[in-house]
């Protein structure tokens, strides 16, 4: 049986890791489903933000990089005859592109596709949450003026969309209307990490709370809400950021708010982490915080949570059922006091704020990769 060909177009790749959540969730595409779908992905020789190409890639051919063949270029997006070439050789089945707003690796793209005569392959889209209400507040009237002149010229009219939630799929029906077509399947996890079995530091001091976020810092990610609602705890706090400085002013900002704590509220940034460094951080602390502005579907919430570290989060994701899990906390950005009273609690050890790691870590196991998000993904690619 033919297997399907699917080319795929991401800015960032292995071994990066400084793009988050997108790197993540092609990677476990790959790892899932490379047994029954010929990936072929072109991307960057370099990480996000950087000059520096990574060591020992080769660059404009192909490397076999687990279940995926990998194009690395070293120019800043691939051209269009480089495009028309790399199609006409591997002849796809469809192409999926791994951004909306990306100009280089989705817009460029689809524009040179739609414009050559390979105008009627297939083209699947996953914005990664970039329609997100949070996501559209950073460089708002730009998206919009973009989001309306590309359904003027119906852009993307014969394309299908990937949600990875239902709230990813109101995101599109709201900017791209009701009448385009969407499949919807939710992210996949690292299987690595769901047959493995966590240990981690169970013991709890009262009076303290070791806090982590672990993200990268841009406004959208919502550090300094975060920050600001630390400054009425009582007891000893102890907040760690790690992540790379994606918006150095507003990195700035955070900085200037966390100088002005408490003497018992101690926040460091600790800059970038390797993703494989990742799960040994959430194994120290009693808490990731993470009130994000909007996430499709949060790698980075299904990491915590596998590693037994209980999350509390804003309102503007798919995680809806963590307090029933009893797996963490859901509060709205609308009242910042709430997310503090939960802070206080767990610095207090009061009931309600006592959390069983392992229970958390079973509800991640629990809804990974089960066998409805596996069929519902191979559809996206194989249909």
């Amino acid at each position: 049986m033919h297997k399907k060909r699917v080319l795929v177009f991401a800015s960032h790749y292995l071994p990066g890791y400084k793009a988050g959540g997108p790197i993540r969730s092609l990677d476990n595409i790959f790892a899932q489903l490379g047994n029954d779908v010929e990936f072929y992905l072109v991307t960057l020789n370099r990480d996000h933000g950087e000059n520096k190409p990574y060591k020992g890639v080769y660059v404009n051919r192909w490397t076999k990089v687990g279940n995926v063949s990998v194009y690395y270029i070293d120019e800043d997006f691939p051209s269009k005859k480089t495009i028309v070439s790399i199609i006409d050789n591997l002849r796809p089945d469809s192409i999926y592109l791994n951004s909306l707003f990306s100009f280089g690796f989705s817009i460029h793209v689809l524009w040179v596709v739609l414009i050559s005569k390979h105008r009627n392959i297939r083209v699947t889209l996953a914005p990664r949450g970039e329609l997100s209400r949070g996501a559209l507040e950073q460089g708002r009237y730009k998206k919009l003026l973009f989001i309306l002149l590309s359904k003027h010229i119906y852009m993307y009219k014969k394309i299908v969309w990937h949600a990875s939630s239902n709230y990813e799929y109101d995101d599109i029906i709201n900017a791209y209307g009701s009448f385009v077509n969407i499949k919807i399947a939710s992210n996949l996890v690292d299987a690595a990490v769901v047959n493995s079995r966590s240990s981690f530091n169970l013991n709890r001091i009262k009076n303290e709370v070791r806090i982590i976020f672990v993200s990268r810092i841009s406004k959208k990610k919502n550090l300094d809400y975060a920050i600001e609602s630390l400054s009425s705890l009582s007891g000893k706090v102890v907040f760690d950021v790690y992540g790379p400085f994606e918006d150095k002013l507003y990195v700035n900002k955070c900085k200037k708010i966390a100088s002005k704590m408490p003497n018992n509220i101690n926040i460091s940034f600790k800059g970038d982490v390797k993703h494989s460094e990742v799960s040994k951080l959430f194994k120290k602390y009693d808490v990731f915080y993470f009130p994000t502005k909007g996430e499709n579907f949060g790698q980075v919430i299904w990491e915590s949570m596998s590693c037994g570290c209980p999350v509390l989060i804003s309102d503007q994701t798919p995680w809806d059922k963590v307090e029933k899990h009893n797996a963490g906390w859901i509060r709205s950005l609308a009242n910042p006091d709430d997310f503090t009273e939960v802070l206080q609690g767990i610095v207090n050890n009061e009931k309600g704020y006592l959390v069983n790691r392992h229970d958390v870590c079973k509800y991640a196991f629990k809804i990974s990769n089960t066998r409805e998000n596996i069929t519902a993904n191979k559809k996206i690619f194989m249909n």
